[in-house]
């Protein structure tokens, strides 16, 4: 008999949404989850092109880390959050943006073809907390994706206001 317990991590980030957006390209259609663990995580997790990506969840604060440290003025784009995903493929970054952008934490600058503004969080950080708040009981649909969450708000952090 073996008595060896299984060591492997387990995922605790809780899934609170599912959606598709178009890639910054426009020549596919990315599927993304928005998770809390308790930070607000971001995973893309599909793509109907041909592009790799790295499947991993990205926390809110890992990006806003990355833009807090960009000197005013400079537009934000894809090779931005290059620092988050070294050594990953470099699809992701620009994927990740195209999922804040849908979000609406990113909007393409008017003078800027690539460029960039990412946006207050406050908003957004208020939509997922009532969302988290509507669904404090939400049965486990994806074992991996899903764990349960306590009915405190489960976002640490601040918004940031750019």
């Amino acid at each position: 008999m073996n008595t060896e317990l299984n060591t492997e991590p387990v995922d605790t980030v809780r899934v609170i949404k599912t959606a598709n957006c178009p890639s910054l390209s426009e020549r596919s259609t990315l599927t993304y989850k928005i998770g809390c663990d308790p930070d607000i995580q971001f995973r893309v997790c599909g793509n109907t092109g041909g592009g790799f990506f790295n499947d991993e969840w990205v926390p809110l604060s890992a990006i806003q880390k990355v833009i807090n440290k960009m000197p005013k003025g400079v537009a934000v784009t894809s090779s931005t959050f290059g620092s988050i995903f070294a050594g990953k493929s470099n699809n992701t970054s620009g994927f990740l943006l195209a999922v804040m952008k849908h979000v609406g934490l990113a909007k393409p600058l008017a003078d800027s073809v690539r460029g960039y503004e990412f946006l207050d969080t406050t908003e957004f950080i208020a939509e997922m907390d009532a969302l988290i708040a509507a669904l404090p009981e939400l049965v486990m649909a994806e074992a991996v994706d899903a764990a349960p969450v306590s009915k405190k708000s489960p976002i640490k952090g601040k918004a940031i206001k750019p």
